[in-house]
């Protein structure tokens, strides 16, 4: 975990992503993102910057997805910050764009 810090939602947990997050690294990712959603709890901030993401494949979004959902299930909200290019052309062509509304954070607010 890169950052733990409160604000007016309770705490803020930020969380880096690589620069790859494909099905080669999923299982490493997949344990770090578990971590940071182990300490997330009810109106806590989970933020994942993108802005060093360069490949994604279907399986990174599947496990963005899984977060997400873990996410929900704790009444936290995930944020994807510092979406770039790559990033999004992704997330619309794997059809998961949907889930991101203007401000990047997942639709659970």
């Amino acid at each position: 975990m890169d950052n733990e810090e409160s604000s007016k939602r309770g705490v803020r947990l930020l969380y880096t992503l690589p620069e790859t997050i494909t099905v080669h690294y999923a299982a490493e990712l997949k344990e770090q993102l578990s971590e940071i959603v182990k300490k997330a709890d009810k109106d806590n901030e989970v933020i994942l910057d993108a802005q060093s993401v360069e490949d994604i494949d279907a399986s990174g979004v599947q496990l963005l997805l899984s977060c997400y959902k873990a996410v929900v299930e704790k009444q936290a909200v995930l944020k994807i910050i510092n979406k770039n290019v790559v990033f999004e052309n992704m997330l619309q062509l794997s059809g998961a764009s949907c889930l991101l509304n203007e401000e990047g954070s997942f639709n659970n607010e």
